[in-house]
């Protein structure tokens, strides 16, 4: 069977936020797909130690590494703050894997943090009775954010993180020549603080009796969200106006520390050079409303805040 890796790339895109909760919206995994599934050990202890930036940046990083062995196929990801869960095409599964295993080595090196990575196909998920459906959601004229529904994203996640039955699918140990390309990331902003004076993260589980009650139940607070908080972009936690790049060591160090892990020394302290550099530049176009090249730097701040 010939997988149709342009299962993601040919989804219908949403418009409205709300219709995320339609079921119709929604279109089964090709079962030969694979789901990926990386988190930290011990996260809620890093991040109480005040090293959530460190469970941020190994989140980021898996994405970015899986993405960028995916180029120029567009795969459906989701960011959970101390992980991630991405699909991929049966093609991708052995540079996703050398990319996976290079994260893990480089949330050790750089961090100290236990990522744990691994692999699950499809057809598993579904053969323990859930399911792998995805939708896109434009979230502006520059991102559409993948979404999943059916339960399959959970049960994985769960598989992973058995020690007996996850040790199929988990890859705990290093490959010779292993590598990730973690081109792209980029953290080079100041700490933004809520406009609103408090950043609500809201966790909903619907236990509806049936696929049309749980949606229900996901719609009506969706509606619910905006008719306290407006619609995006105004119930957005980062206004356009306090978004500052910034060059303290402090806070380029993190980028610095993933995108040059596993140079040498004088690599390391080029990239230190590279990024203090454009990111003047950075400030600089931003401030005056410049372009150059394809790049609206009036509209840059903007374009990556959506």
């Amino acid at each position: 069977m010939t997988t149709n890796i342009n299962f993601y790339r040919e989804l219908p895109i949403l418009e409205q936020f709300v219709d995320v909760a339609d079921p119709d919206c929604y279109r089964p995994l090709p079962e030969d797909w694979l789901l990926v599934v990386a988190d930290v050990r011990g996260s809620t202890a890093a991040i109480q130690q005040g090293q959530y930036k460190a469970v941020n940046m190994v989140g980021a990083a898996v994405i970015t590494a899986v993405l960028n062995q995916a180029k120029p196929l567009p795969i459906p990801f989701i960011f959970g703050g101390d992980g991630a869960a991405l699909a991929i095409p049966p093609t991708l599964v052995e540079s996703t894997g050398q990319a996976l295993r290079a994260a893990r080595q480089m949330a050790t090196a750089v961090y100290n943090l236990d990522l744990r990575v691994g692999v699950i196909p499809a057809a598993v998920v579904r053969g323990a009775g859930y399911d792998v459906r995805v939708a896109r959601f434009r979230v502006s004229n520059n991102y559409n954010q993948a979404v999943f529904s059916g339960g399959g994203l959970t049960y994985a996640e769960t598989l992973l993180k058995d020690e007996a039955a996850g040790a199929a699918y988990r890859l705990d140990n290093p490959a010779p020549g292993d590598q990730a390309d973690f081109t792209g990331l980029e953290c080079r902003w100041q700490t933004v603080p809520s406009p609103h004076g408090e950043t609500v993260a809201l966790l909903v589980l619907a236990l509806g009796d049936d696929l049309a009650a749980t949606a229900a139940i996901y719609r009506q607070t969706l509606e619910r969200v905006q008719q306290i908080y407006g619609p995006l972009p105004d119930n957005s936690p980062i206004s356009l106006e306090q978004m500052r790049m910034t060059l303290r060591e402090r806070d380029l160090r993190h980028e610095t520390a993933v995108r040059s892990f596993g140079s040498s020394w004088w690599d390391k302290f080029k990239y230190k050079i590279h990024i203090r550099i454009t990111t003047l530049m950075g400030i600089f176009l931003t401030r005056y409303k410049l372009h150059t090249f394809d790049v609206d730097w009036g509209k840059y701040v903007r374009d990556i805040s959506l």
